[in-house]
């Protein structure tokens, strides 16, 4: 029997607030780690990068592991369901696309958590993907970067 995921209760009461700062979390469709190879985790950071070039978010930070990723944003005028809707599609594609594959590479839904404190970025597990700056610079420098996270500065 599949466990029973509840993707419907995250989404109540969520609520998009521009400036505010998000934690997001998706989580690949039966945990298969698509992302293991590093090359095909790249195509999913791309897509928050992508998403800052847009003017959708303030792409502050991320975390692609081998089942998951962790973004960490500020978001502009786009709602927050859109950005990762958008993020997830793409990179959904360009996975499929990379690994000669078909079909969702997703669980339904993502986990988003409002950062309201400095002390909610305690342990975050995300790594700074580019200089911090502006409103979110003091929450920025406290986070924690992961021996195994992909930081596409480098590439």
């Amino acid at each position: 029997m599949q466990p029973h995921y509840q993707t419907r209760n995250t989404r109540k009461g969520r609520h998009s607030e521009p400036g505010q700062m998000y934690l997001l979390t998706a989580i690949t469709k039966d945990r298969e780690p698509f992302f293991f190879d590093w090359r095909v985790g790249a195509l999913i950071a791309k897509q928050f990068q992508q998403a800052d070039r847009d003017l959708a978010v303030d792409s502050l930070a991320w975390v692609v592991m081998p089942d998951h990723f962790h973004w960490l944003i500020g978001l502009k005028d786009t709602p927050l369901s859109e950005v990762v809707a958008r993020a997830k599609s793409k990179g959904n594609h360009l996975v499929n696309k990379e690994l000669a594959r078909s079909g969702s590479i997703w669980q339904r839904g993502f986990h988003d958590r409002a950062i309201r404190r400095e002390e909610d970025l305690s342990g975050c597990p995300v790594h700074s993907s580019k200089p911090c700056s502006g409103r979110y610079r003091s929450a920025c420098r406290r986070l924690s970067p992961l021996e195994r996270c992909l930081d596409l500065t480098r590439l």
